[in-house]
């Protein structure tokens, strides 16, 4: 996810604002430190 966000330009806060999660979990779940939901990965696709 983090390569690709990265190709993209775009940053964890901008992200996390349009997918409405913290930029702390936009972090965790990029360095596979937290499992998420299928609903958050969901909203990220």
């Amino acid at each position: 996810m983090k390569r690709l966000r990265e190709q993209y330009g775009v940053t964890q806060e901008e992200l996390a604002k349009v997918v409405q999660l913290s930029r702390d979990k936009i972090s965790k779940i990029e360095q596979n430190k937290r499992n998420s939901s299928f609903y958050s990965l969901d909203l990220i696709a």
